[in-house]
């Protein structure tokens, strides 16, 4: 069974409007919904309410639910110019820096490359077929942009350490969770794919929450998972 866990409550009430619930229930403050998107089967995980909610939701959906492939969706701010409000970021890796921004180190420490956990290839490539079966030949398209997320132990961020992180890095996108669930799929050995939603970058000399200019939420990224869907089974790469 696939399981889509979302940060915000947009992301998963569209996709309910688009499925059919079977089942609801609610476990450690975060609610799930089982049913199906074209004959697919799906567990639907609300982890909005929740510090860390989308982790804590991927190990249950995985634990009680039996999920044995993962979807997270969320928000990330950009590290690069090219991608703006609206935009989707597909991670193909994804690692965790320790502490706040403006304590990130100047230079990576030794053991960080091995930190990087690689998202499964299946799943980047079914989305980003879905992606351009959706909008290929539209002007007014989102981008879609694969890339390496880092996630940092905060829910704001700078332009200062926005530009460190994407110089030492090479990282596209910035996000507070991301690696932490993406650790949470490779230790229980499933298959999982972490998307997010471009916010628009905070002032030159201000700091913002990931999602504080993300009030009027795009649906892009739910039109992408559910097209996916439509189109064929996901299937990941490696079990």
């Amino acid at each position: 069974m696939l399981a889509i866990i979302g940060s915000r409550s947009e992301e998963i009430s569209l996709l309910r409007s688009r499925s059919r619930i079977d089942a609801i229930e609610n476990v450690e403050r975060i609610r799930f919904y089982l049913g199906e998107i074209n004959d697919t089967r799906i567990l639907l995980a609300d982890a909005s309410a929740v510090e860390k909610g989308i982790v804590a939701a991927g190990g249950i959906g995985i634990d009680r639910f039996g999920a044995d492939t993962v979807i997270f969706t969320g928000v990330a701010a950009p590290l690069v110019p090219y991608l703006q409000h609206g935009d989707m970021v597909v991670a193909d890796k994804l690692m965790q820096i320790e502490g706040r921004p403006e304590t990130i180190p100047d230079e990576p420490q030794p053991d960080e490359e091995m930190s990087m956990i690689y998202a499964d290839t299946g799943l980047i490539q079914q989305v980003c077929q879905a992606y351009e079966s959706l909008f290929s030949g539209k002007s007014n398209r989102p981008e879609l942009v694969k890339g390496t997320v880092v996630s940092v132990d905060s829910d704001v961020f700078d332009r200062k350490s926005s530009g460190r992180l994407q110089r030492e890095y090479g990282a596209i996108a910035v996000n507070k969770d991301g690696a932490s669930a993406a650790r949470l799929c490779m230790m229980k050995r499933k298959p999982f794919l972490v998307m997010c939603t471009i916010a628009d970058p905070p002032a030159p000399t201000g700091r913002a929450p990931f999602d504080s200019h993300l009030s009027a939420f795009p649906p892009h990224m739910v039109d992408v998972l559910e097209a996916a869907l439509t189109t064929a089974r996901v299937e990941p790469a490696i079990r």
